[in-house]
Parts: structure tokens; C-alpha cells; sequence
């Protein structure tokens, strides 16, 4: 499993904006955008990105959990997050960005 994989996977996403696939796709620019910044291939860490929080795509996105907390708190959480933190398998996910994208 790649790194960008795991991350994904703990965060346990099933997304930011009011739209759901807007904030589906804001979630995985953030996601992206944090991987390549640290390091990793940011082709890998896209498809990485929709293939967990979405099966294959933001359409599928029907609503948000807490979509207020996903802008406010998780999207900067990730955007804060060292690449050391990020990189980290053990990293501990904030509540703010778990479960956040509804299908």
C-alpha cells in the first residue's frame, strides 16, 4: 500500500463547501497538494485520493457528515500538518476529517 494509500485509509473517508462534490474535490486537492509538497508523485497521490474517498470519482458524493468542519478544521489540519506528520504511519487522524464524505 502506498503512503498517500494509508493516510487515506486511516482517515477513513466514505468530503468541504457546501456542494458535496466541490468539498470531495477540495479534500483531495488538499490531499495532493500535502503529498507532492512532501515528496510524493502527485499522479499517484490523486488517484489514491478518489480511489478512496470516492470509488473512483467525486460524483458519487452525496452529502457531508459536518461540512462546515471538514473547511474549517480538517481541510487546514492537513494543510498544517508537517511532512513528517503526514508521513508518519502511526499519525494519529483529527476527528474532523473522518468519516466525512457520505455515498
Amino acid at each position: 500500500m502506498t503512503r498517500s494509500l494509508w493516510f487515506l485509509a486511516a482517515l477513513g473517508l466514505t468530503g468541504c463547501g457546501t456542494d458535496p462534490v466541490e468539498a470531495c474535490l477540495d479534500l483531495t486537492t488538499t490531499f495532493t497538494d500535502k503529498a507532492v509538497e512532501c515528496g510524493l508523485d502527485e499522479a499517484d497521490a490523486e488517484a489514491d485520493a478518489l480511489y478512496l474517498f470516492t470509488n473512483g470519482g467525486c460524483e458519487s458524493v452525496q452529502e457531508l457528515r459536518k461540512g462546515r468542519e471538514l473547511t474549517k478544521t480538517c481541510l487546514p489540519w492537513i494543510e498544517d500538518l508537517s511532512c513528517d506528520q503526514f508521513l508518519d504511519t502511526e499519525l494519529i487522524i483529527d476527528p474532523s476529517c473522518e468519516g466525512q464524505l457520505l455515498y
